[in-house]
């Protein structure tokens, strides 16, 4: 019989801790679309972060209302 030893689990960062909240701008068929987006967006409002999530078969481009990446 093996002697199995219970491992303490390591805490989670206070980063990821917390969630994050974003707003949908816009959605795209395709990442790179997606992408580029983003990189023109970020041209224009460089205080906003954003992040792309994919929804089905599209990728929406949203902008994080609050919270960390």
């Amino acid at each position: 019989m093996q002697n199995h030893q219970a491992q303490a689990a390591k805490p989670i960062r206070s980063a990821f801790t917390r969630p994050i909240i974003s707003q949908k701008i816009r959605s795209f068929d395709t990442l790179a679309e997606a992408g580029r987006h983003i990189e023109r967006l970020q041209r224009i409002n460089r205080p906003y972060r954003f992040n792309i999530i994919q929804a089905g078969r599209r990728w929406c481009v949203c902008r994080i209302v609050s919270g960390e990446v």
